[in-house]
Parts: C-alpha cells; sequence; structure tokens
C-alpha cells in the first residue's frame, strides 16, 4: 500500500452495520467513534474493557467470543483491534473476499482503508494521516490543527457555508460565487478582529449581488 498515495474519503457509516474484532483499549476507542458517527456496532471479543463493558447504546452489540467468518455476514465495515497478527491477517484476507471496508490496528498490510487521525470543531474537520508510517506524528498534528480550529475558524465556515446554502436555495451555480477571493479581500480582516456582524453583512451582500 506504502507504493501508492490513498484516496482520502469521509465514509458515512450512519445506520451502516460495523463490526470490531476485539475488546481492548483501542477497539473501545473505534467503537466509540463509529457509535458517533451514527453506526450499528457489534463486538466480538473474549474480553472487553469497563469502559465497553460498561457502555450503554442501543446500537451497540457485544458478543464474547473469537472472531468467525460468520460474523461478516451483513456488515459494511470492520475494525480489527486484537493485537494479534495471525486474527487480524484472517479478518482482512476474509473481509477482501467479500468487499467489505477494513482496518487493522497497527498492521498497515492488512487493511483497504486507513484511519487518521482528526481534529473536529462545529462541523469542521481535518484529517490527517501518515500513511501509517507515524500514528504518533499525526496525533501531535492533529492536537495542533485542534489549537487552530478557533472561533475566528468556525465563524468563516458558518459564513461560507451559509452563503453557499443561499445560492443553492435560489439555484445559482456556486461556481459562480469567487468565495475564496472575496474573503481574502473583504471578509478575514473583519473575522480576525471579531466584527463578525460585519464580516455576516459583507457576505450577504456579496451572495445578494449574485442572485
Amino acid at each position: 500500500m506504502s507504493e501508492y498515495q490513498t484516496f482520502p474519503v469521509n465514509l458515512i457509516v450512519k445506520n451502516k452495520h460495523c463490526l470490531v474484532v476485539g475488546g481492548g483499549h483501542i477497539a473501545t476507542r473505534k467503537v466509540k467513534s463509529l457509535l458517533k458517527s451514527g453506526g450499528i456496532v457489534k463486538v466480538v471479543s473474549l474480553t472487553f474493557t469497563d469502559d465497553l463493558s460498561n457502555m450503554s447504546d442501543l446500537n451497540l452489540t457485544l458478543l464474547t467470543k473469537p472472531f468467525e467468518i460468520a460474523d461478516l455476514e451483513g456488515v459494511w465495515l470492520v475494525i480489527s483491534a486484537t493485537g494479534l497478527k495471525s486474527v487480524d491477517k484472517l479478518v482482512y484476507r476474509e473481509c477482501e473476499k467479500r468487499h467489505i471496508w477494513v482496518n487493522s490496528a497497527d498492521e498497515i498490510e492488512a487493511c483497504n482503508f486507513i484511519l487518521p487521525a482528526k481534529a473536529v470543531k462545529s462541523g469542521v474537520t481535518v484529517s490527517v494521516s501518515t500513511y501509517g508510517k507515524s500514528p504518533t506524528f499525526a496525533s501531535w498534528l492533529r492536537d495542533y490543527f485542534e489549537i487552530l480550529l478557533d472561533d475566528e475558524i468556525v465563524e468563516l465556515f458558518q459564513l461560507l457555508a451559509d452563503a453557499r446554502q443561499v445560492l443553492k436555495e435560489n439555484r445559482v451555480p456556486t461556481e459562480k460565487a469567487n468565495f475564496k477571493q472575496f474573503v481574502n479581500e473583504h471578509i478575514i480582516d473583519l473575522i480576525k478582529s471579531k466584527n463578525y456582524d460585519l464580516a455576516k453583512s459583507a457576505m450577504q451582500n456579496y451572495v445578494s449581488s449574485l442572485i
């Protein structure tokens, strides 16, 4: 996989059946992330962390058992976090046969997708990946971006999101708007000085001129 550049995507797992193989701390983090994304999660493991055992969610099922190929029935996405290479590779091979998305923690060769480190705030997601070469660096850079995602960035995002929605509602092609240039010339200084109302008014006037 390292010979090729990966194709970055954000998977929509809402109401999708997901399987996590393993019940340790890494598996627990993955389960929480999948549930937060709206996935329907089944976990198979001989043991579970206390955090996982005590988790109460209608979309979560814990099965105290070893992994079996039958566990893949009807599953859309799999994360294997057993810490056992033989198991992770078995899960990967069986998922590949069935064209199922599969990620193996710390086993880059047993993945057909990679989970990036991500910073999330108010609808903005910044993902960082090193293609599995240094998760520590990815986590460090993620923390750096979390600092950058301050109130000013979120305000700018909301202005642009609202402006795009107005154009769509009025059936104006979004390509007609040169938002990047307008922001650089008229909005960014207002945002930096926290003149949010003036920035909003300027954006509304610009959008109105396009309708």
